[in-house]
């Protein structure tokens, strides 16, 4: 499998991480997006020894897509200079929509029915057992 790519930034805050995962999302350059943390840092920035909590995004999306991707999250990141990666994803279940093959590439964004059923489930049972 080869074509698809996870994406990753992140940002000092929750808020910002969600809207940065919902914007790229809505605007059809990554099928889907998560929002991890917070997670501690370490890091060497301008020649300084730091750590700090961060939130992080990580972006399934196409090769073809990554370039719009990356120029979405550097225009909408409220950093500088974020880090935006990208690891190529050599295997994955067939049936989730951004790997399924040709019928997605110009457009990631393509709900699966099955799939969609299958999470209305899972929401419902999280929300029936409650926190």
């Amino acid at each position: 499998m080869s074509g698809y790519l996870q994406v990753s930034t992140t940002t000092a805050t929750r808020e910002d991480a969600t809207k940065l995962a919902r914007s790229a999302v809505k605007a059809g350059l990554a099928a889907s997006a998560q929002v991890h943390g917070p997670v501690t840092t370490i890091f060497w920035h301008l020649g300084e020894f730091g750590d700090g909590d961060e939130w992080q995004v990580t972006l399934k999306t196409t090769t073809t897509r990554y370039a719009e991707l990356e120029a979405h999250l550097l225009t909408e990141h409220p950093w500088d200079n974020p880090e935006v990666t990208a690891t190529e994803i050599s295997h994955g279940s067939p049936s989730y929509p951004c790997l399924a093959g040709p019928q997605h590439e110009s457009l990631v964004l393509q709900p699966d029915p099955v799939m969609l059923r299958g999470r209305a489930r899972w929401r419902a049972a999280v929300t029936k057992r409650g926190p």
